[in-house]
C-alpha cells in the first residue's frame, strides 16, 4: 500500500537522526566515535536515499498514470500538476453523476405523469362503457335474450377488471411519484393483523379453505403505517385465497427475528405474482417483503423504545 511504502521510506531517516545524535555525542573532544555507529549512520543515509527515491518514484508514476488515464494525452500541456488534474476530473465526474441522477429522476417523474394521465383517460372511457352496459342490463330498452345478456354481462365484467387494473397501476404511480406520505407509528403486530381476520375468514369460507392466524400479543411493537401495512397484508392474503384449493389451509403467524418482527403467510402454494404494489407499500414504511418456496414473509422494523 502507498501508506506503508511511505512509512518504510521514513524509517531509515529516523535511524539516521539517531545516528547523527550519537555522532554529535561521541564526536566531542576526548571521546572516540564507535566504528559501528559510523557504519550504521552511513547505511541509514544510503537506505533512506534509496527507499525515498523508490517510493517517491512509484507514487509519482502512479499519479501520472492516473492523470493521463483520466485526462488523455493533452494533460502533458496542462499547467496544473497531476493531483490538481485528478481533483478536477473527480469533481467533473461527480457533477456528471449528479446530472445523470437528476435526469433519471426527472424521467421517472415524466413517465409517472404520462402513466397517470393515460390511466385517468382510460378510466373515464371505461366508465363511459360501463354505464351503457349497466343500462342495458337493467332492461330499460326491453327484454334481452339469454345470449345477449351473457355477452353484455361478460363485457361489463371485463370493464370492471380493466378498471381495477387501472386503479392498481394508479396506486403504484402515486407511490413512486411520492404523492403518498407514510405515517409510521408503534403498533403491536397482533393489533395490526386482527382487523384483517374477520374478512379473511369469510373469504376463506367462500373458497372452502381454512384460515388460521397465530400472532402473539407479546411480540414487541413494530414501526408501521397501519392502513398501508394492512392493505399490503390484505392484498397478499387475497392473492393466496384466490388460488386456494378446496380444503386448503392458509396460515398466518408472527415471530421475533434479528431484523425485527416477521409476519409469515403459508399455504403450500406458490405466492401471488402481482406483488409490485405490496412491495412498494411495505418499502415506503421501512418494511421488507421476502418470498421463498415455503411462504411469504413481511418483516417490520421494531419500534424504538419510548
Amino acid at each position: 500500500r502507498v501508506g506503508q511504502r511511505l512509512f518504510v521510506a521514513v524509517l531509515p531517516a529516523v535511524l539516521g537522526v539517531l545516528a547523527m545524535a550519537g555522532l554529535a555525542y561521541w564526536g566531542q573532544r576526548g571521546r572516540e566515535i564507535p566504528e559501528w555507529l559510523l557504519v550504521a549512520g552511513i547505511l541509514a543515509a544510503v537506505a533512506s536515499l534509496v527507499m525515498a527515491w523508490r517510493s517517491t518514484r512509484y507514487v509519482a508514476r502512479r499519479i501520472e498514470a492516473l492523470s493521463r488515464r483520466r485526462s488523455g494525452p493533452a494533460a502533458t500541456d496542462d499547467p496544473l500538476d497531476e493531483l490538481d488534474t485528478l481533483e478536477l476530473r473527480i469533481a467533473e465526474s461527480e457533477r456528471r453523476g449528479d446530472t445523470r441522477e437528476q435526469a433519471a429522476e426527472a424521467l421517472v417523474r415524466e413517465y409517472a405523469g404520462l402513466l397517470a394521465d393515460a390511466s385517468a383517460t382510460v378510466g373515464r372511457k371505461l366508465e363511459e362503457v360501463r354505464m351503457p352496459l349497466h343500462i342495458l342490463l337493467a332492461d330499460s330498452f326491453g327484454a334481452l335474450n339469454e345470449n345477449q345478456e351473457e355477452m353484455i354481462a361478460a363485457a361489463r365484467q371485463a370493464a370492471d377488471h380493466a378498471d381495477e387494473a387501472l386503479r392498481f397501476i394508479g396506486r403504484i404511480v402515486d407511490l413512486d411519484a411520492g404523492r403518498v406520505e407514510p405515517h409510521p407509528a408503534p403498533i403491536r403486530p397482533a393489533g395490526l393483523v386482527a382487523p384483517l381476520c374477520p374478512a379473511v375468514h369469510a373469504r376463506a369460507g367462500r373458497a372452502a379453505a381454512v384460515f388460521t392466524a397465530d400472532v402473539s400479543p407479546a411480540l414487541p411493537h413494530v414501526l408501521a403505517d397501519a392502513a398501508q401495512a394492512r392493505e399490503a397484508l390484505g392484498r397478499l392474503l387475497d392473492g393466496y385465497l384466490a388460488r386456494a384449493e378446496a380444503g386448503g389451509e392458509l396460515r398466518l403467524d408472527g415471530e421475533r427475528v434479528a431484523e425485527g418482527v416477521r409476519i409469515r403467510i403459508r399455504d403450500g402454494a406458490p405466492p401471488p405474482m402481482d406483488l409490485a404494489l405490496v412491495r412498494r407499500l411495505l418499502r415506503l414504511q421501512g418494511a421488507e417483503l421476502r418470498v421463498s418456496g415455503d411462504g411469504t414473509d413481511v418483516v417490520f422494523p421494531v419500534a424504538p423504545p419510548a
